[in-house]
């Protein structure tokens, strides 16, 4: 016969000494068991991406209100600032940024292997991570913000095509509703010639974006 045992949940220590079950509750009533006053970020990308970084960074300083649905599973984070549970701050600096230039990235376009492209991709990281360490010093984090150019050269061809559906289906979509909307403010003959439009060449037009970070509301 197969027996089993249900364990009790292991008390967790956060703020120094005070013990919960659930991490959740543990760091948002008393916050880490340690705590660093400052940290220290760089960042490595080209211009869009260092500036989505840098939006994300400020939006983390706030608090952000979990889902309501699941209250004690997506519980809201308190920010990341000296003033919250967490005590501490994020910081970040010009002087802590590095730029990948378009000349970084014309190189991959020669190397017919998604690995070889992968792998020259790492190497302008590392060579820039070891710049900013040699001129700034140590950082506690270093965020990679791969360029658009670069993720789009890095992809295999089966994320291209998932890509593309993904792509062409939310074009879709969109155009969709946004046909929807126009049929009711035009007339009958404008409509008949809407119709004779096909979605999928609607679509084409619609801009696009891809980046490793969620778009912020």
């Amino acid at each position: 016969m197969v027996t089993a045992t249900i364990l009790d949940e292991p008390m967790l220590l956060f703020g120094g000494s005070f013990p919960a079950a659930d991490p959740k509750s543990g760091i948002s009533l008393y916050g880490p068991y340690s705590r660093e006053k400052n940290i220290k970020i760089g960042v490595v990308g080209d211009k869009d991406t260092i500036s989505q970084v840098g939006t994300i960074l400020e939006r983390l300083k706030q608090p952000i209100e979990g889902p309501t649905q699941h209250p004690t599973w997506t519980q809201d984070f308190p920010g990341m600032s000296p003033d919250s549970v967490l005590g501490c701050e994020l910081l970040t600096s010009q002087a802590w940024w590095q730029t990948i230039t378009s000349k970084d990235i014309e190189p991959l376009d020669k190397f017919y292997y998604v690995k070889q492209r992968i792998s020259l991709s790492v190497d302008v990281f590392f060579n820039y991570i070891k710049n900013l360490k040699e001129r700034e010093g140590q950082l506690d984090v270093v965020i990679c913000a791969p360029p658009k150019r670069m993720m789009d050269l890095c992809m295999t061809a089966e994320e291209s095509r998932l890509r593309r559906r993904f792509t062409r289906r939310q074009g879709m979509e969109i155009t969709k509703e946004r046909v929807l909307l126009q049929l009711r403010r035009t007339s009958t003959t404008s409509c008949l010639k809407l119709k004779k439009i096909s979605i999928s060449k609607l679509s084409k037009g619609l801009p696009t974006t891809f980046t490793i970070f969620s778009r912020l509301e």
